[in-house]
C-alpha cells in the first residue's frame, strides 16, 4: 500500500485481487503530514486536524482491508492542535502541541494501553509532557518529560506463565537524566534512542507469551540484560546534518 499527498489531494494505492488500485481523494485542507498502516491511513490538516481513512474509516468500523468506497474522514470529536500521527500496524497515535499523547485502533495484541477492549473507537489519553513519539506494528514509544515509555510488553510472573502487560512501561536507565533525546523509533522486538550528541542506544523487549526475542534483538543485545534496559548501540558520533562540510 501506498500514500502520496499533493496539496488537497490524497493518493492511495493498494493491491486487491492482483491488481492495483489508485483513490484519487480530494480533502478539506492542505496537509501536513501523513502515515500509513497496514490496512488503514491518517492525515494531519494544517489545522490540527486528525483524518482517518479505512474501510469505512478506521473510527466508523473495525479496520479491515482497504476497499472502495474509500474516504478520509474527520476524526469525530477532533483533537485540537495535534502536531503528529503515526500508525502501527492497525493502532494510532496522536501528539498534540501541549504534550497530550492520544492513542485508539485495534487491541488484540495489547497496542492501546489500560483497557481490555478488542477494539478502541475513539482516542484515548495515555500520558502528558510527551516530546517523541513512534510505533511499529503492534508496539509503541514515547519520551515524557520523566522518562522513556514503551508497550505492550511481556513478564514472567512467578509459579504463572508469562503476561501481556498492557501498560506503558519506562525503560530503565541510570542514564535518561543525562540524555537529550532527539529521535527514537520502533523496530522489531527492539527500539533505539538518538541523543543530541549522536549517541546510539537501546533496548528490547519481548515479543510474545514465551518470552522470546527476535533475531534482531539477539544479535543486538547481549543475553545477560534484561528486558527494556538501555543498552549503548553506537559511540558518540556527528550527525551528518550536523557537520560543517554536509
Amino acid at each position: 500500500m501506498c500514500l502520496f499527498v499533493d496539496g488537497t489531494t490524497a493518493f492511495l494505492s493498494h493491491l486487491q485481487l492482483h491488481s492495483v488500485s489508485i483513490h484519487s481523494l480530494p480533502l478539506a485542507e492542505p496537509i501536513l503530514s501523513a502515515s500509513l498502516g497496514n490496512h488503514h491511513a491518517l492525515l494531519l490538516g494544517q489545522s490540527g486536524h486528525v483524518y482517518c481513512a479505512g474501510s469505512s474509516g478506521i473510527l466508523q468500523n473495525r479496520l479491515q482491508f482497504l476497499d472502495a468506497p474509500l474516504h478520509f474522514t474527520p476524526l469525530p470529536d477532533a483533537l485540537e492542535s495535534v502536531e503528529q500521527v503515526l500508525c502501527g500496524s492497525a493502532h494510532c497515535l496522536a501528539l498534540t502541541s501541549t504534550g497530550d499523547l492520544y492513542c485508539w485502533g485495534e487491541n488484540a495484541a495489547g497496542q492501546v494501553p489500560d483497557t481490555s477492549v478488542s477494539f478502541v473507537a475513539t482516542p484515548q489519553h495515555i500520558a502528558s509532557c510527551v516530546s517523541l513519539i513512534a510505533a511499529c506494528g503492534d508496539h509503541s514509544s514515547f519520551v515524557a518529560d520523566d522518562g522513556i515509555y514503551y508497550w505492550p510488553f511481556y513478564r514472567s510472573v512467578k509459579g504463572e506463565q508469562a503476561k501481556r502487560i498492557s501498560h506503558p512501561m519506562r525503560v530503565n536507565t541510570l542514564y535518561f537524566m543525562r540524555l537529550q533525546v532527539v529521535q527514537i523509533a520502533c523496530h522489531d522486538g527492539f527500539n533505539t534512542i538518538l541523543t543530541e550528541k549522536g549517541q546510539l542506544y537501546g533496548y528490547y523487549y519481548f515479543v510474545n507469551e514465551r518470552l522470546q526475542r527476535s533475531p534482531a534483538a539477539q544479535a543486538l543485545f547481549p543475553s545477560s540484560l534484561d528486558p527494556g534496559c538501555i543498552f549503548a548501540l553506537l559511540p558518540a558520533i556527528v550527525p551528518l546534518s550536523l557537520r560543517s562540510d554536509a
